[in-house]
């Protein structure tokens, strides 16, 4: 995780470097024109990029966004459109160059250097979102993964005005630590229906499957389920198998019991048993009504 204070100063800055994001070719959305009576959502998407080189051949930790990149990405997108937010919102997600799969094994250092520069990038495709689509709507935060460590630098960046207007921040499959608390707009979320906060949980099959990288600096947590923030189990179905969902209020995880783990389609950079890439999976129609929910 990024410390606090360096992503702060990473997104405390302002940049008018605003060409890329004012074409067509930046942004995924779901609307050519803005429903004013909707919620709008600005998406964060994960790590989709394994690896991505530069035109001389050499490896760069920053995706390239090429056609098939970008392909990839929109896979994420497709889903999260169709899944999370088919109606009633007005979706808004930058194709931003997010560091890829292979940046995570670089020493911290470089890591550190390689994801400030994505994090000022997002912050500044936010504030273009801000300034030329968002409309005057009130709008919602979203983001899986490396999208929910970007959430979290966003609320660092933002300012007191565009927070005023912030129903909530969904950091999804990424921790909160006990220094990003110290951030006036991260307001851990206590119900289903807090506004103005952030909600982040991740997934395990058990606590010793947790993964650092995401996991392990984890100060607050909600489950998603039944949006609690106690040990009550909550049950739910997935891929018609019946689950169990409890905070473990020692690591601020969610245990979920009875899932039968299906193959990735990659090799997972986490613990065999962690359930990361599910945060997505499970939650996908808890969240969409917690959005509306959240949102009247």
């Amino acid at each position: 995780m990024l410390p606090f204070l360096f992503l702060l100063a990473a997104c405390g800055c302002r940049n008018d470097s605003t060409q890329y994001w004012q074409t067509e070719e930046a942004w995924y959305t779901n609307t050519t024109a803005p429903n004013d009576s909707f919620i709008d959502v600005f998406y964060i998407a994960s790590t989709d990029v394994i690896q991505s080189f530069e035109s001389d051949g050499n490896e760069t930790y920053s995706a390239t966004l090429t056609p098939e990149e970008k392909s990839a990405i929109k896979v994420e997108l497709d889903y999260v459109s169709s899944h999370f937010y088919p109606d009633s919102v007005n979706l808004f997600a930058p194709y931003y160059h997010q560091y890829t799969m292979n940046s995570i094994y670089l020493p911290q250092q470089q890591f550190d250097s390689v994801a400030a520069k994505v994090a000022v990038e997002v912050c500044e495709a936010f504030d273009y979102y801000m300034e030329n689509y968002n409309g005057g709507r009130r709008f919602i935060i979203a983001g899986f993964s490396q999208g929910g460590q970007m959430t979290i630098a966003l609320l660092k960046h933002m300012t007191e005005e565009q927070y005023a207007r912030m129903v909530a921040a969904y950091s999804i499959g990424y921790d909160i630590s006990a220094a990003d608390l110290q951030c006036p707009y991260i307001k851990p979320a206590q119900s289903a229906t807090d506004i103005g906060v952030t909600i982040s949980f991740n997934t395990v099959s058990d606590p010793s499957n947790m993964w650092s990288f995401v996991q392990n600096d984890a100060a607050v947590c909600i489950n998603p389920v039944n949006w609690s923030c106690t040990s009550e189990p909550a049950a739910f179905t997935y891929s018609g198998m019946e689950l169990s969902a409890v905070l473990d209020s020692a690591n601020n995880v969610i245990v979920v019991k009875g899932f039968q783990e299906e193959p990735l389609p990659f090799t997972a950079p986490w613990p065999e048993g962690n359930l990361h890439h599910y945060d997505l999976l499970f939650y996908a129609p808890m969240i969409r009504q917690n959005t509306l929910q959240r949102s009247k």
